[in-house]
């Protein structure tokens, strides 16, 4: 059955246009950035957390920070990964039939592995991330696979992500809360974190939780008028991981007569 020449040009004017769309993508699309032979997501997937891989593990972040700038669009796009109930119900019975490999790595993984490439390029090259800011957060508040990763990602990525991790510290779960301040260590010297430890550590109703601030905080360069007498007042407490962490805390105050003779005191 021949078409009628006005349906002809429909579906003529129809296919140029798709060609043409499917033209433009193909000739503004970005090119695949590659570093030694591999693009960002082979790198990402190298990051290996298991033991005896820590060499290729060290490489793979190196590869990550070497790249730059032009790893986070692709970072962005792993991250912005999303559970979703039916589709992760399929993929087991794809693997089963082979139709996806079997040892090919969950996007859970995939995710903890995203983050701790954000963290290490955040940490050793200090640009601005803010793209992945929102995705961090979400995979840190959603669920325990990259709860650790993500929390230290945001704390590397700048004020923005300090300022969630600071919140998050008074209004989050009991496993948030202290992930938050746990990644906030890695910056506890900058005075906004100092603060924020601080109040944890005299306001925490959980008695863990308020000691493990106190370890989170400097040792050294914070304000002395600030930690010193926070840390004699955990270290008169009658909770031994209280004292642990004040003993801990104050040790880079030792060159106060008054710290000296109070951990003296305190014994072993």
């Amino acid at each position: 059955m021949r078409l009628a020449p006005r349906k002809l040009v429909v579906v003529g004017t129809a296919l140029v246009l798709a060609t043409g769309v499917w033209l433009g993508l193909m000739l503004t699309r970005k090119p695949t950035v590659t570093h030694k032979g591999r693009t960002v997501r082979e790198w990402v997937l190298r990051i290996d957390q298991g033991v005896g891989n820590e060499k290729q593990r060290e490489e793979a972040s190196w590869a990550i920070v070497q790249i730059g700038r032009p790893a986070v669009p692709e970072l962005e796009e792993i991250l912005a990964w999303r559970p979703h109930k039916w589709r992760d119900n399929l993929r087991p019975w794809l693997m089963r039939f082979y139709i996806i490999k079997r040892d090919e790595l969950g996007p859970k993984e995939v995710i903890n592995r995203a983050a701790e490439a954000a963290y290490k390029l955040g940490e050793r090259s200090g640009m601005d991330m803010g793209a992945l800011i929102p995705h961090l957060e979400y995979h840190f508040t959603n669920g325990m696979y990259a709860d650790s990763s993500a929390a230290r990602a945001l704390a590397s990525v700048g004020p923005r992500g300090i300022a969630i991790l600071t919140n998050l510290m008074f209004s989050g779960s009991h496993n948030v809360r202290d992930q938050s301040a746990w990644a906030l260590h890695h910056v506890s010297k900058r005075p906004e974190v100092m603060a924020a430890l601080i109040r944890v550590a005299n306001t925490e109703t959980n008695a863990v939780l308020r000691a493990n601030a106190l370890g989170y905080l400097p040792r050294s360069g914070g304000p002395t008028e600030d930690l010193v007498p926070l840390g004699l007042r955990f270290l008169r407490s009658t909770n031994a991981y209280d004292r642990q962490q004040a003993k801990w805390m104050l040790s880079g105050y030792q060159h106060l007569e008054e710290v000296r003779a109070a951990l003296a005191e305190s014994g072993p």
